[in-house]
C-alpha cells in the first residue's frame, strides 16, 4: 500500500510538473504565440515517443523558414529549461540547453533558414507538396493528407553527413540525445510550413510508425497550421473593430461636446444618444465582370511573387560553407585518388595497346567518381548502389537515345536529361552516370564499352574502399542496400500496392478469363444445338 502511494503521487506530480511546465512557457505569450505554442504542445503530448516539437513556416517571398515566436515544445521530462534547477546542472555545453533556453549563454536562436539548410531545411526539401486547404467557390478545398507519409530520419546521419550544408544547430541538436524527426507539411489559407516531430535517439520504433500515432501527426499538423493561417485575420479583425469603435467614441465625443457647449447638460442628454451608422461608399470595379477583374489580378499578383521571390533566391542565403579537409586528410585523399585513377588508367593503357581502340577505357566518368570517393566518403552519391545502378540505367538509357534518328547533339541532350530524371526517381542519383549517359548517346560506343565502365566502377568501388577504410575518420561503404528485393524495389518507387494486392489481382484475372472462356464454350454449344 505504501509503494502504491508513492507511485500516486510520483504520477501525480509528473502530470503536474507538465502542466506547470505549459502555464510557465506561456506566461510571457500573446494571444496569437500562446495559440500556436498550445497546438505544438498537444502535438507534442498527444504523439506517441515525440519529445520536442518545432514549428517553422514560409516567408511571404517564399526565399526561407522562420520559427515563428511561440512555435516550440519541448517535454520538460526530457528536459525543462524553465525550472530553477536544470537537470543539466547549468553547463555551459548542455546541447538541449543551448537549442531550448535562450538565457543560456552560448544559446543557438532559431535563425530563419533557407530550404536545404538546418534540420527544418533539409525535411522541407524532402516533403511532399500539399495543396492548399482554404475556401473556393464556398467550398471547403481539403487538404491531401493521405500523399503525406511520416518518414523518420536519423538527425546523427544528417549532422555528420559532408554532403550537406554544416549547422551548428543541427550539430547541438544531434548532440543534445534527439536521435530521429520526422517533418510534415501543411498548407493552410496560402501559408505553408512544416512541424518537426523529434524522439529520443533510443526510442521505440514500433510506438513512431503505428498508424494511429502517425495520423495523429498529420491531423495535428493541419490543426498546428490553421492556428498560424489565424493570426493574420485575427490581427486584421482586431484593428478593424479598434478603428470602428474609436471612430464611434470620436463622433459621440464631438456631438456630446457641440451639446453641451449649446446649453445641455449631460444627464439629459446620455439617453438620447443614438448610435450613428458609418454608411461607406462602395468602390466599383473597372471591369463588368468583377470575378474576370479579379482572375486577371490575382494572376498578375502571382508573377509578380514569382519574378520577386526568383530574385530573392539568387542573391543566396546566409549559411556558411562546410570546413575543409585538414592537410593529413588532404594528402590522405590524393594518395588514394591517384592510386585508384593510376590503376585504371594502366588497364585502360593495356587494353588499347594489346586489343586496340575498341576496347577503350572512358576514363572522365571515372574522374568524377573518384572525386565523391575520396572527397566526399559519406555523400549518397559515392556509395555503391548509387554508382553501378546508376551507371546502369544511364548507359541503357543513353544506348537506347542513340538509335533515334535526332541530330546527336539534341540526342546527347535528351539521354543525359532523361538519365538524370530516371536517376532521381529511383533515388540512385550518381553525378558521373550523367557523363556516361552524355557520351553513350553519342553513339559512338557499344555493348563493350559498358561492360568495361561497370568493370571498372567494381574495381574502384573494392580498391577505394580498401584505401579508405584505412583511416580512422572515414567509413566507405556506408551502405549498399542494392534493391535486389523486388518488393523492397516497389515500396521504395512509392507503389501503394502491396504483393498480396498484387496477387489478388493476377488471380481475380485469371478467374475471369477462364469465366469467359466456360462462357464462350457454353455459347458455341448452344448454337450448334440450335443449328441441329
Amino acid at each position: 500500500q505504501e509503494q502504491a502511494r508513492l507511485l500516486d503521487q510520483s504520477l501525480h506530480s509528473y502530470g503536474t510538473g507538465r502542466s506547470q511546465h505549459l502555464r510557465m512557457s506561456r506566461k510571457n505569450l500573446n494571444v496569437d504565440e500562446d495559440i500556436l505554442h498550445r497546438a505544438a504542445a498537444d502535438a507534442g503530448l498527444g504523439s506517441m515517443g515525440t519529445v520536442y516539437v518545432e514549428v517553422w513556416t514560409m516567408a511571404p517571398d517564399g526565399t526561407t523558414l522562420i520559427r515563428p515566436d511561440g512555435g516550440y515544445w519541448m517535454d520538460p521530462v526530457f528536459h525543462n529549461p524553465d525550472a530553477e534547477e536544470c537537470g543539466c546542472g547549468g553547463s555551459l555545453d548542455c546541447s538541449a540547453c543551448r537549442i531550448s533556453n535562450p538565457d543560456h549563454p552560448r544559446f543557438l536562436p532559431a535563425d530563419p533558414v533557407a530550404p536545404g539548410v538546418g534540420l527544418a531545411g533539409i525535411l522541407w526539401n524532402e516533403s511532399v507538396t500539399v495543396e492548399d486547404t482554404t475556401v473556393v467557390g464556398g467550398i471547403l478545398k481539403e487538404a491531401t493528407t493521405h500523399k503525406r507519409k511520416v518518414v523518420w530520419r536519423d538527425i546523427r546521419a544528417m549532422a555528420d553527413n559532408p554532403h550537406l550544408p554544416f549547422d551548428e544547430r543541427l550539430k547541438a541538436t544531434a548532440k543534445a540525445g534527439l536521435g530521429w524527426a520526422a517533418g510534415v507539411p501543411f498548407h493552410v489559407n496560402h501559408h505553408k510550413g512544416i512541424v518537426i516531430y523529434v524522439a529520443r535517439r533510443n526510442v521505440d520504433h514500433a510506438l513512431l510508425k503505428e498508424g494511429a500515432n502517425e495520423q495523429f501527426m498529420l491531423c495535428a499538423a493541419d490543426l498546428i497550421g490553421a492556428a498560424w493561417s489565424l493570426r493574420e485575420p485575427r490581427r486584421l479583425v482586431m484593428d478593424s473593430r479598434k478603428a470602428k469603435r474609436d471612430a464611434a467614441f470620436r463622433r459621440v465625443r464631438i456631438k456630446i461636446t457641440a451639446l453641451i457647449r449649446m446649453g445641455f447638460k449631460l444627464d439629459q442628454l446620455l439617453p438620447s444618444v443614438q448610435p450613428v451608422e458609418d454608411k461607406g461608399s462602395r468602390k466599383t470595379l473597372p471591369c463588368k465582370n468583377p470575378k474576370i477583374f479579379h482572375q486577371v489580378k490575382n494572376r498578375c499578383n502571382k508573377v509578380t511573387n514569382t519574378v520577386t521571390t526568383v530574385a530573392k533566391k539568387c542573391r543566396g542565403s546566409k549559411n556558411k560553407p562546410p570546413p575543409p579537409f585538414n592537410s593529413e586528410q588532404a594528402l590522405f585523399t590524393f594518395i588514394g585518388s591517384f592510386i585508384v585513377l593510376t590503376l585504371l588508367a594502366g588497364i585502360g593503357h593495356v587494353l588499347v595497346t594489346n586489343y586496340g581502340p575498341d576496347y577503350i577505357l572512358l576514363m572522365p566518368p571515372f574522374g568524377a567518381f573518384i572525386c565523391l570517393q575520396f572527397a566526399l566518403t559519406q555523400a549518397p552519391a559515392a556509395q555503391p548502389r548509387n554508382c553501378l545502378v546508376g551507371q546502369l540505367l544511364s548507359v541503357s538509357i543513353g544506348l537506347s537515345i542513340s538509335l533515334l534518328s535526332f541530330p546527336t547533339w539534341f540526342n546527347q541532350a535528351l539521354g543525359t536529361s532523361l538519365a538524370i530524371a530516371v536517376m532521381a526517381r529511383c533515388g540512385v542519383t550518381h553525378p558521373p552516370a550523367g557523363a556516361a549517359a552524355f557520351l553513350f548517346a553519342s553513339g559512338a560506343f557499344g555493348i563493350t564499352h559498358v561492360v568495361l565502365l561497370l568493370a571498372g566502377n567494381i574495381l574502384a568501388i573494392l580498391v577505394g574502399s580498401v584505401i579508405n577504410n584505412i583511416s580512422d575518420k572515414r567509413q566507405y561503404p556506408t551502405y549498399y542496400a542494392m534493391g535486389l528485393n523486388p518488393k523492397n524495389m516497389i515500396d521504395y518507387l512509392g507503389v501503394k500496392e502491396d504483393w498480396s494486392t498484387i496477387r489478388r489481382f493476377l488471380r481475380l484475372k485469371v478467374d475471369s478469363e477462364i469465366q469467359y472462356e466456360d462462357e464462350r464454350r457454353l455459347g458455341i454449344q448452344a448454337s450448334c444445338s440450335r443449328l441441329c
